[in-house]
């Protein structure tokens, strides 16, 4: 476990330490025995959220406490002096000028990174219609 952590702090000193086991079987009392599982929540990024946690959870994410923008295993970012976060704007117009002014207009309104979208379905084109060279000199005009 990180230093970090180790520090046993004296908040709540008056109560009982309990294990996860206890408040796992205590849970499932007041749950009439329901399942437990049941209170786990799932983001829309696909990670569970637990009813509850406690310091024997840190033991699996060592690594990740410890870890250093820039160094293995990269959990925080490949750049160790900034983030890698951009201010992405996509652009979905079905003309290429006018996906141009909106381009231009993103930028200006501090967006630093642009998508176009230019998808090619069974229905013809969604998005920005791309179909040679001078369309995408045309769409990038004063970007």
């Amino acid at each position: 476990m990180s230093k970090r952590y180790q520090k046993e702090e004296k908040l709540f000193a008056e109560f009982p330490q309990i294990s996860k086991d206890e408040w796992t079987d205590q849970v499932v009392k007041d749950l009439k025995g329901r399942d437990i599982e049941k209170l786990n929540w799932n983001t829309y990024e696909d990670l569970t959220i637990k009813p509850f946690y406690n310091k024997e959870d840190l033991i699996s994410i060592d690594n990740l406490l410890n870890s250093i923008p820039g160094e293995f295993p990269f959990v925080r970012g490949s750049n160790p002096k900034t983030n890698d976060w951009k201010i992405n704007q996509e652009i979905s117009s079905n003309n290429i000028k006018d996906a141009n002014k909106l381009a231009i207009n993103a930028i200006a309104g501090g967006t630093d990174c642009l998508t176009f979208n230019c998808t090619v379905s069974a229905n013809g084109y969604i998005g920005v219609p791309i179909q040679d060279k001078d369309d995408i000199l045309n769409l990038l005009v004063g970007i």
